[in-house]
């Protein structure tokens, strides 16, 4: 934190500050007493860093003192981390987004005051672009968090289909001949946003859905590596049935 707070820290020397950072806080203690040190204000202070290197890593640090602890988890929302990372999925820069979507995973997932800030500020709303990147990493990085969050939270899972993500998610599923993560990660989502959700498709919609699932299946059924896909296609087929 001493070289972070200098002035006359070069670039290399804070971005070797903040890995440093990262070795020191694996324990949940070491992230703890970093918080206690007004860690937090230094991290807010680089997660605006003009260098995107710079900007990338502290990102990264803040994503890793908030995984599952809830002591750190609080500190970063009252020190309003939130509305600086959401404002930073629109930045032109994707590993910029990519790390931020890190940062807001570790701050809102298994974490309900996390989301709830979340979704004050318009957070799912901030999200959809994200699933319309062209970057790979983004879009995986914000289905698989969609679908993480709403697997096992009805109201989560309501406050997301009425952002209308369910037929972003849909735009993006493709035709595959083998394993492909991005559309393992679409189908996850999709599986757990049609589970008992009022989707309001219309019936011409409904159909076209299940008529691609249905050939997904048929298609990739016996393909090696394919079944968590199949099974995750199947789900959304029953779950678009039973509505």
């Amino acid at each position: 934190l001493v070289i972070l707070n200098s002035d006359e820290a070069s670039t290399e020397d804070q971005i070797e500050s903040l890995e440093a950072i990262r070795t020191y806080i694996d324990d949940i203690d070491n992230a703890i007493s970093l918080v206690k040190l007004g860690g937090t204000a230094t991290l807010l202070r680089y997660i605006k860093d003009s260098d995107s290197e710079v900007r990338i890593s502290a990102l990264n640090t803040v994503a890793e003192v908030a995984q599952n602890n809830i002591f750190c988890q609080n500190a970063l929302i009252n020190d309003k981390f939130l509305p600086v990372l959401t404002k930073n999925l629109s930045n032109a820069n994707q590993d910029i987004v990519r790390s931020s979507i890190y940062a807001i995973s570790s701050l809102i997932r298994n974490f309900q005051p996390g989301y709830n800030e979340f979704k004050r500020i318009k957070g799912i709303r901030a999200l959809i672009p994200c699933l319309k990147s062209t970057n790979s990493n983004v879009y995986i990085k914000t289905a698989f968090l969609i679908a993480s969050l709403t697997s096992g939270d009805k109201s989560v899972r309501d406050d997301f289909v009425k952002a209308e993500v369910f037929p972003v998610l849909v735009e993006n599923l493709k035709p595959i001949e083998e394993y492909d993560v991005k559309q393992e990660t679409t189908l996850f989502a999709l599986s757990s946003l049609s589970l008992e959700s009022d989707l309001k498709l219309s019936t011409e919609k409904r159909n076209d859905i299940l008529s691609s699932l249905q050939l997904f299946i048929s298609k990739n059924k016996q393909t090696e590596n394919c079944e968590e896909m199949v099974n995750y296609a199947r789900i959304i087929v029953d779950n678009l049935n039973a509505r």
